[in-house]
């Protein structure tokens, strides 16, 4: 899992103080720690029972997600027929983009993603690139696993 910050702004967000429950919070706080660097997550009952660390009915899980969603604290959407979550204003500061969910559709996507991508200039359906650190971290990882299997 990636290291991330929160902001104490979060505290003062009208969106995340009007929530109705602490497990709503608690859900939110999780979301933000756990989803991969554009802000995307997997929307499933199996996901969202994990991140409040016990099991979920589907109706439950509606409601907290539909609570979130109405507060634009997320936006859900589709894709294959499976449910996922984007995080709008989603603002973190990620030395290694990773991306492990698919994008949302252009209409949901916040402008800080964006504009994010449009600095690495990539675009819908493009691989991300890797970076010099990357590679090389791929280059001793192979060669060790070939020093392994030769000695």
């Amino acid at each position: 899992m990636p290291d991330r910050i929160v902001r104490d702004e979060l505290l003062r967000s009208h969106r995340y103080r009007t929530l109705s429950s602490d497990t709503s919070r608690l859900l939110f706080m999780h979301l933000l720690l756990s989803v991969d660097s554009f802000g995307n997550a997997e929307a499933n009952n199996t996901a969202i029972s994990d991140a409040v660390h016990r099991p979920l009915d589907d109706a439950t899980v509606a409601k907290l997600l539909g609570e979130l969603a109405d507060a634009d604290l997320i936006r859900l959407y589709q894709i294959d027929e499976k449910a996922y979550l984007h995080i709008p204003r989603f603002r973190q500061r990620i030395r290694y983009l990773n991306t492990k969910h698919p994008r949302p559709p252009e209409s949901i996507e916040c402008k800080e993603v964006k504009d994010m991508l449009a600095k690495v200039r990539l675009r819908a359906g493009e691989v991300l690139p890797k970076t010099p650190e990357v590679k090389r971290r791929e280059e001793k990882r192979s060669k060790a696993l070939t020093a392994t299997a030769c000695g």
